[in-house]
């Protein structure tokens, strides 16, 4: 019997191991499934075009880019949630360069990956959390790779990443961290395309399911924080760090109150040009079973 192909991409980060560990182990082949796992490293924004583009079927994406990407008609559902904890984003500039807020009140600038992205939509969060109300001016760069060429040839700008994914650039003094933001909803979601919904819903349900048990079987090694430090090029200790504060989700479910939180605060920075109820958003899954 063939197996059902589906498509899905993630960033090349840490947060993404227990979809590695259900491939290598051959989990979605045993339920029939043909997953199809793609890496993109541009993150929310680009994956989120890609499901437009009909190139993935599935991608697992920052929360507030979803939500923003599906008030710009993305033709996608948010199916659950993939994560119970947030994302602690880094506010980086270029090795020993510093900023205060007298010179973000005169001049915001800041590399970010795409627009919608995430590294886009933190930069106006976490100028509201200092007090700045300027406009900020940006420079697209794909992805991290980009943004520290950037700063190779201008310094005067902040980017912000995942602070974990970046940290071995500020170990090594290649860029600063000045400061940190954490986004105030869960860090990701996973979006699949309504093409993919109204044919397999059940298969992504499958999904969901055994990427949720082997993250609840990662949680519960002793030495998961020792491999994820070994593939992803992590200091032991920093592995541990985030391992101890990241929480996968276990339930396919969905907080609506949490989603219209995001809604109304892309919204009042003027990032959404109207708020539409969650429940518009989300798909429900009608058949509930344990694999």
């Amino acid at each position: 019997m063939s197996l059902l192909k589906i498509r899905c991409s993630g960033v090349p980060e840490h947060f993404n191991f227990p979809w590695k560990i259900a491939l290598e182990k051959g989990l979605f082949e045993k339920a029939g499934i043909q997953l199809i796992w793609t890496e993109n490293g541009a993150g929310t924004g680009a994956m989120c075009q890609d499901l437009t583009d009909d190139l993935i079927d599935m991608a697992i994406v920052l929360t507030e880019g979803a939500i923003s990407n599906l008030h710009r008609e993305n033709p996608s559902k948010i199916c659950s949630f993939y994560t119970d904890s947030p994302l602690i984003w880094g506010v980086h500039t270029a090795f020993n360069k510093q900023f205060n807020k007298t010179q973000l009140q005169e001049k915001a600038e800041f590399a970010i990956s795409r627009y919608t992205s995430g590294s886009h939509l933190m930069a106006f969060l976490y100028l509201q959390s200092i007090g700045i109300k300027n406009s900020p001016q940006f420079n697209l760069v794909n992805d991290l790779n980009g943004a520290r060429e950037e700063f190779k040839n201008s310094p005067e700008q902040l980017f912000l990443w995942e602070k974990f994914t970046t940290k071995p650039f500020v170990d090594n003094k290649e860029l600063t961290k000045i400061d940190e933001i954490p986004t105030p909803w869960p860090a990701f979601v996973i979006l699949s395309s309504n093409r993919i919904i109204e044919k397999h819903s059940d298969a992504i349900y499958t999904i969901l399911k055994i990427v949720q048990q082997q993250a609840q079987e990662l949680k519960a090694s002793e030495n998961s924080s020792n491999e994820i430090a070994a593939r992803y090029g992590l200091k032991i200790e920093d592995a541990q760090t985030w391992f101890n504060e990241l929480k996968w989700s276990s339930k396919v479910e969905i907080d609506t109150q949490t989603l219209n939180k995001v809604t109304s605060t892309l919204y009042d920075l003027n990032l959404i040009t109207y708020k539409k109820d969650a429940r518009e958003f989300i798909h429900s899954f009608k058949r509930q079973f344990i694999l």
